[in-house]
């Protein structure tokens, strides 16, 4: 086993913690929406948006049983155990869902945009357009991967200050390489989110009242949570490393210990959020999610005696 960074006992209970957490409800959240999307007026939206908020869904989930998973488990063995093979998968998983999540996010809230502001040009899209967007997304977000498989696919290490494997760039061709592909593949993205984000938080505060806007809502704030869990990491990858020997010495300790860990690992809050936003701001998802939660209790034995007639009155109401 690959042996970890050292850890005090605070920083290794955290970080545990925060892994657990995010690993369940992850899982849990994300399962939740797939079956939504998957059920018939579940999410009342537009189907390119109903596609597109599965495959993030299915990128979330993705992300969590490649790098979240093995991250709790090094975590808990202080090692990495799984073997340089299992290396290799979990990074080639990773990479491709890291990088869809902000191209099906910003490809969200150019739909959303353009249904607000020109409702009639919605009604000529389909469930067929929102799955070849979503096609093109995973296509372009497998570019990189590709990359590093024709490069050097064994060129893939254990990092054991973030507690999961990545691509090392070791070889020559990347200095010239990899500036290009971090501009195509994240950087224009990542504008691409935090423009729409706020484009649509303009047009949904001028529109309120007036059309309906729940879903507009929603993409604004799946993009202020990717935003938030995504800036860090770039903040870290893009200005600090460029600019790193102009740092004193303290706050250069503190960058690359415990900035470096938050960095990498905050981005987690962005599996879990996607299913409590539906939840607060589509109120179909929340009527669904009620109503199956209420199903499910009521067929526990201990419940099923339970059913006054105010109850089954309510339970009617919810299935409307």
């Amino acid at each position: 086993m690959i042996p970890v960074a050292h850890l005090t006992p605070a920083e290794r209970c955290l970080l545990i913690s925060w892994c657990f957490i995010t690993l369940i409800l992850g899982l849990i959240g994300n399962s939740i929406i797939l079956l939504a999307t998957s059920q018939r007026r579940a999410i009342r939206l537009d189907p390119v948006s109903l596609v597109l908020i599965r495959n993030i869904a299915i990128s979330d989930v993705g992300l969590i049983l490649s790098a979240g998973f093995p991250s709790l488990i090094s975590l808990i063995l202080d090692a990495w155990p799984f073997g340089q093979s299992s290396c290799y998968l979990f990074h080639y998983i990773k990479a491709p869902c890291f990088i869809v999540a902000v191209l099906l996010i910003a490809a969200l809230h150019v739909n959303k945009l353009v249904n607000i502001s020109y409702p009639l040009r919605a009604l000529g899209r389909n469930r067929r357009t929102g799955v070849i967007i979503s096609v093109i997304m995973w296509l372009m977000s497998s570019v990189l991967p590709i990359i590093q498989l024709i490069v050097k696919p064994t060129d893939v290490i254990f990092d054991g200050q973030v507690f999961r494997c990545k691509y090392a760039y070791r070889h020559p061709i990347w200095k010239e390489l990899l500036p290009l592909v971090a501009l195509l593949m994240t950087v224009i993205p990542n504008i691409i989110v935090m423009l729409t984000t706020v484009s649509l938080l303009v047009v949904v505060k001028r529109v309120r009242g007036r059309v309906r806007i729940s879903g507009g809502i929603a993409a604004v704030y799946v993009g202020a949570v990717y935003i938030v869990a995504y800036l860090p990491i770039s903040y870290y990858n893009l200005v600090y490393i460029t600019n790193a020997h102009s740092f004193p010495p303290k706050i250069k300790y503190f960058m690359d210990v415990y900035f470096f860990k938050f960095a990498y690992f905050i981005p987690f809050l962005n599996v879990v959020c996607n299913v409590f936003i539906y939840y607060i701001s589509l109120e179909s998802f929340n009527v669904a999610v009620k109503r199956s939660v209420i199903g499910f209790i009521w067929k526990i034995p201990v419940f099923s005696n339970r059913r006054t007639p105010n109850n089954l009155v309510r339970l009617r109401a919810l299935n409307r």
